[in-house]
């Protein structure tokens, strides 16, 4: 069956990974505005591309790159284009002449400072060289040359940055799943009896609303093999058509199945199994399970394939 309670617990599921997702990817980004990530790591890897630190303060401090929009902010810029890079690389090393009128001249200006600077002989000197036989003696495809370096270096910047955000956001979710114990293997033990009552898939934001006003998270002190023994007493019970004693405890011991302490070797493990595939769950991020929500409930809303009447 199509409408199974396997398909509802994970359409459940689906929506409680969206919620933390969205909280997740916040306080990444939260993270990384405050502590200038993209710009410190950007101010890095210039330093590596130049081969120098005086050579990048000095860039840093031309007007085509130290253009702040807020003037009191000592913040290194989050961006920097090719063309940003490439005026004030050979503003500085042709200490601000004009090239494109004499190209003899700016080339020899530009190996004079890279001396006067000792970069002779290093990457910096080598690459420039390279760019400048590749042009031809043409300035602008010099200048084309170094903007496309720039690019190329920049590329293996991003590569890595995204690796060190992927790091981070995978501290972060672990965080996250602890925190609120959102344990999969719990939950999804859990959504199968009880799952969220979700209609069509409207909006992240508003799954994520359903999802956490339905679930409760977080922990109990309760054990789970307490929990779990007077869940199965009120069902017998229920089958049996009597309620639960007053005194009994705890009291809608339902509302605790997904917060309990384990107690037990296979509780533990059970848990940090439903942690960790929680965590992997959220690096997924909120856009693809919102896209495997949408697919699950169209699949609900479709139902079975009504037999051949042949």
């Amino acid at each position: 069956m199509l409408n199974s309670a396997i398909l509802n617990a994970a359409i459940s599921l689906a929506a409680v990974y969206i919620a933390f997702s969205l909280l997740a990817s916040w306080i990444q980004e939260q993270l990384a505005s405050a502590l200038n990530w993209r710009g410190n790591m950007l101010f890095s890897g210039i330093q590596q591309v130049l081969g120098d630190a005086k050579l990048r303060d000095t860039l840093y401090g031309h007007p085509a790159i130290d253009a702040p929009t807020d003037s009191s902010s000592a913040r290194n810029p989050s961006y920097v284009s090719a063309e940003q890079f490439t005026t004030a690389l050979v503003g500085v090393l042709t200490q601000a002449k004009t090239a494109s009128s004499d190209a003899k001249i700016g080339i020899a200006d530009l190996r004079q400072q890279i001396t006067t600077l000792n970069l002779a002989g290093g990457p910096l000197e080598n690459q420039l060289t390279s760019l400048w036989n590749a042009a031809q003696g043409d300035w602008d495809r010099f200048l084309s040359g170094i903007n496309g370096w720039f690019d190329d270096e920049m590329s293996r910047l991003s590569g890595w940055y995204r690796r060190f955000s992927a790091r981070v956001l995978a501290g972060i979710a672990l965080v996250i799943a602890v925190s609120f114990n959102v344990d999969t293997v719990q939950l999804f033990r859990s959504f199968a009896v009880q799952p969220i009552p979700l209609g069509a898939a409207a909006s992240p934001a508003e799954v994520s609303r359903a999802a956490l006003s339905a679930v409760p998270f977080g922990w109990t002190s309760n054990r789970c093999s307490v929990v779990e023994r007077a869940i199965q007493t009120n069902r017998t019970l229920k089958a049996q058509g009597k309620s639960a004693p007053a005194d009994s405890e705890p009291k809608n011991p339902e509302t605790y199945a997904t917060r309990c302490l384990p107690d037990d070797v296979v509780g533990v493990g059970l848990k940090v199994l439903g942690i960790l595939l929680t965590t992997i769950a959220l690096l997924l991020g909120a856009p693809f399970w919102f896209d495997v929500l949408s697919r699950l409930i169209s699949v609900r809303g479709t139902g079975d394939k009504p037999k051949s009447a042949t």
